[in-house]
């Protein structure tokens, strides 16, 4: 008898860990959702950030393709079009819509990383029907033809 009380705490003491760490990571997943939700909210409101941002991306990568350059591990047309390239990436992305990425994030809180449903998982439901509100107002003022299931 002791030896099956002994399994079944050591049990019950393994499977309480399991849970808490998978309550755990779920949580610090919904809150960096939540977090990266809010980042594209607030370039929504200031695209001047977001550009930064961006720039300091695209100077990160020319710097490294800089260096390839003078090490001699780069052509010179292979630099230039990589180089084009990177700049087409960093207007592209400045370009897109904050809303959308924000919204993808918060339902990515919300949806994905619960249950069990955290804290940072119900402050990314809370904000989801607004942020798909003024997606689609978005939408509707670039008058971009879409379907519905993309807010799915």
């Amino acid at each position: 008898m002791k030896l099956y009380g002994k399994a079944l705490l050591a049990a019950l003491g393994v499977w309480s860990l399991v849970f808490v760490l998978a309550w755990t990571d779920l949580n610090l997943r919904a809150r960096q959702a939540y977090a990266d939700g809010l980042k594209y909210l607030d370039w929504q409101e200031h695209p001047e950030r977001k550009a930064a941002h961006y720039d300091a991306v695209l100077a990160r990568r020319q710097m490294k393709l800089d260096e390839e350059i003078k090490a001699g591990r780069l052509a010179p047309d292979a630099y230039m079009a990589k180089s084009s390239l990177l700049r087409f990436e960093r207007d592209e992305r400045v370009s897109e819509s904050s809303l959308k990425y924000a919204y993808v994030w918060f339902q990515t809180g919300c949806e994905l990383l619960s249950p069990p449903r955290g804290p940072w998982a119900r402050l990314s439901c809370d904000r989801m029907p607004g942020v798909l509100g003024r997606w689609k107002a978005e939408l509707k003022a670039q008058r971009l033809a879409h379907e519905d299931s993309i807010f799915e």
